[in-house]
């Protein structure tokens, strides 16, 4: 079942990054939709919104998770004739999906606008929203380089390293417990949020808030690459 399927890679943290486990629950919902063999729009509801909990499920602490479900499975009119149900549905899903993926490139783009020639950058985990930004300065022909935390017990960072290095970006790895000794020789940071508060507050993986701390007393600038 595809429902599960995906409920179990996002669980399994197969799959990471906030707009990519959004993006990841809601095809999982389009295409439980279109697969979804019912007599009538009542059961249709039931079991849109019974695999929408199975998915908001799969990682509790994924803020991102819930709030795009929500987001489609609060748009379910479950007063139309079944067929226009499903049809409005698909809809919002495939708008939730390409949007989210377009905001993603915008912040690219407004967050390479930052990076200078020379820069030493630090980053943390796996935030496609921050490779955003590193990936466009890059191809726009800017030369920096990027320092990456591990990120225990999982070690995302690798993750990180990876793309950069595929992309020709010079890298360095360091240990979670090393960025106030190397925050000084950091020109910015840039970290992803798995949410944002409605007061601007940020909520991302553990270890974001030593490092704003640590580059706060550094008096070096740190960026937040995340949709709203």
């Amino acid at each position: 079942m595809v429902v599960t399927d995906a409920a179990e890679m996002i669980k399994k943290m197969e799959i990471r990054g906030a707009g990519r486990i959004a993006r990841a629950a809601v095809e999982a919902l389009l295409r439980h939709s279109r697969d979804l063999d019912v007599p009538d729009t009542g059961s249709y509801c039931r079991q849109m919104r019974q695999a929408g909990a199975i998915l908001a499920r799969a990682r509790p602490t994924a803020v991102s998770l819930p709030n795009a479900i929500h987001r489609v499975i609060s748009s379910l009119d479950c007063g139309l004739p079944l067929d226009l149900a499903r049809e409005r549905f698909d809809a919002k899903c495939r708008e939730f999906i390409h949007t989210s993926g377009d905001a993603v490139a915008r912040i690219g783009e407004i967050g390479a606008r930052h990076i200078r020639d020379g820069d030493v950058l630090l980053t943390h985990c796996n935030s496609e929203a921050a490779l955003a930004c590193m990936l466009e300065a890059h191809r726009k022909g800017v030369d920096f380089e990027v320092f990456a935390t591990e990120v225990r017990p999982r070690n995302q960072g690798l993750l990180t390293l990876k793309v950069l290095d595929d992309a020709g970006i010079k890298t360095n790895y360091i240990v979670d417990s090393a960025v106030r000794y190397f925050i000084n020789d950091i020109d910015l940071v840039i970290v992803g949020a798995d949410a944002v508060t409605v007061n601007g507050a940020v909520v991302n993986k553990i270890g974001t808030s030593q490092i704003a701390h640590s580059a706060h007393e550094a008096r070096t600038n740190l960026i937040v690459a995340a949709e709203t």
